[in-house]
């Protein structure tokens, strides 16, 4: 399973990036790899049956941090 992924990343990876690197679109080449690395990573982890944790609780957290800062910038009658 863990080549059968790898070699769908490969295949899928090339046909895209190629045009980009031949262009010389660096910055679309950067966001693409920024995204697909990552999630290469976490199907390959996947595939091995490796438990991945959530991120939800993190996000859920950080969110939170960021309203109470934003809140505590407005004026008292807008709390």
């Amino acid at each position: 399973m863990l080549i059968l992924v790898i070699a769908v990343f490969a295949v899928t990876g090339y046909i895209e990036i190629i045009p980009w690197v031949r262009q010389k679109q660096v910055k679309a080449l950067v966001l693409y790899l920024s995204i697909l690395l990552p999630a290469l990573i976490l199907t390959m982890l996947l595939s091995l049956n490796i438990q991945v944790p959530s991120p939800a609780p993190p996000m859920e957290k950080l969110l939170k941090m960021v309203i109470q800062f934003c809140s505590s910038l407005l004026p008292p009658r807008y709390k």
